[in-house]
Formats: C-alpha cells, structure tokens, sequence
C-alpha cells in the first residue's frame, strides 16, 4: 500500500490542525472572558449611590465576582465568563437589591434602584411593683378647667341651619 502524503506534507497537514485547534481553543477563552456587566446604582429619587458594593453569583457555576461603584454611582464587572447572573447590591442606609442580568460581549447599562432600609425599633416600658403612674399624671376636672374654663363655652352662640 502506498501512502499519497510526503514527509512533508504530513507535518505541513499536522501543523494546520494544531494551529486550527489551538486558534479555537484560545477564542473559546476569550469569548468567556470578554463578558461584561455594567450600570449604576441609584436611590429611590434617582440621586448616586456612592460606593455601593456589587455582589454577581454565576447561575451556571456558582462562582461569585465582587466590585464597588464609584464615587457616581457607576460599577462595571469586566472580564467575566458570559451567562446568566444574580446581583446583589448593598450600600449603608440602604435595604439590599437583587436583580438578575446577562453578562455578554455586548455593552449594556443596567440602573438599580436602592430603597431605604427599614428600621426597626422595639421599646418596652415597665412599670415597678408597688409604683403607680396614674397618681403621678393624673388629670382631674379642675386641672382641665385651668386649661380650658367651661364657662366661656356655655356664652358660646349656637346657630343652627334651620330657619
């Protein structure tokens, strides 16, 4: 049996393939790579929210990329592999934001909204065995009268509708 190729056209045949394979693999990594996600981060009237940090976990894999917006409010993930992301926004004052996005090679600006953080306040009044708050307030008939007499009330004039 007699083989068509030469020597060289077998490492010439070899090379090609190699370059091919090698060329693919190295776009596949930077098309992971090139994926962005960017925007800002605003308060509910619409004014920068200042260093917010920016949390997005990859639906896919798990793995978490982390950055902070600017002194404008701007953050912008960069260098990411492309897919579907949840993103958590946190700032002081502020109550926490998710919201889902797509990183990919096209640029697209994303605005979040922060709301204000509720605050939650518990207070307990407690009273002491043997101590009594109504004799210390009590409001009795003549100290309402100092503030309000009854007498000017009663020369009030009434009108009626009827008539």
């Amino acid at each position: 049996m007699h083989n068509s190729f030469s020597g060289w056209q077998r490492v010439f045949i070899l090379l090609v393939l190699f370059s091919a394979f090698g060329s693919a693999r190295v776009l596949q990594a930077q098309q992971q790579a090139a994926a962005s996600i960017a925007g800002i981060v605003v308060d509910a009237r619409g004014a920068a929210v200042p260093h917010a940090a920016v949390e997005a976990k990859n639906q896919a894999t798990g793995e978490v990329s982390k950055t902070t917006a600017n002194d404008a409010g701007h953050f912008a993930l960069k260098d990411i592999p492309a897919g579907r992301y949840t993103l958590t926004f946190t700032a002081p004052g502020f109550a926490i934001a998710t919201q889902e996005a797509v990183a990919s090679a096209a640029s697209s600006d994303m605005s979040v909204a922060l709301g204000i953080d509720s605050v939650e306040q518990n207070i307990e009044v407690r009273a002491i065995a043997g101590d009594s708050l109504a004799g210390q307030h009590a409001l009795s008939q003549e100290s309402l009268d100092t503030v309000a007499p009854r007498e000017p009330l009663k020369n009030f004039p009434k009108h009626s509708r009827s008539g």
